[in-house]
């Protein structure tokens, strides 16, 4: 038991990493999960109710499977590097391209700027005064292209 003690004081000061999303469906709650440990996750009301309660459920989580011997993961240190490798149907490759073309910017700009939309990371101020101008000045264009047709 002293061992268990010990082991489970160890995991338990362990830096994992904990989300906290936001459910609307239901009335509204919130969802606390441990990344690193499986199905290590409690709902709350609130989000600090969520965050208190993974606390309690985390020790129950490690102490459970210390009890029937299960491995527990360690967190993993996070190194970023920023760079990945992705693999993806050749028609997906060739509509991303032909968007980045449309957009005027390389095939990589775009993926990132499309990941960062779909996670919501805000756009810089920058770039998006860089686009409106670039599309005010794309109106412009066109509508003297439209006269100057006629």
């Amino acid at each position: 038991m002293n061992k268990l003690t010990k082991d489970l004081e160890y995991y338990a000061k362990l830096p994992y990493t904990i989300i906290l999303e936001k459910y609307n469906d239901h009335g509204g709650y919130w969802v606390a999960r441990i990344v690193e440990l499986p199905f290590c996750l409690i709902d709350g009301n609130t989000p600090e109710e969520a965050l208190k309660e993974i606390e309690e459920v985390k020790l129950e989580w490690l102490q459970s499977n210390l009890e029937d011997g299960r491995p527990i993961p360690e967190p993993v240190d996070h190194d970023y590097s920023g760079e990945i490798r992705v693999r993806m149907p050749p028609t997906l490759h060739k509509a991303l391209t032909y968007r980045a073309a449309a957009e005027e910017v390389s095939l990589n700009q775009f993926m990132v700027m499309a990941l960062a939309r779909a996670v919501g990371y805000p756009e810089s101020e920058k770039k998006s005064v860089e686009k409106e101008s670039k599309q005010e000045f794309l109106t412009v264009k066109e509508t003297k292209r439209k006269y100057t047709k006629k």
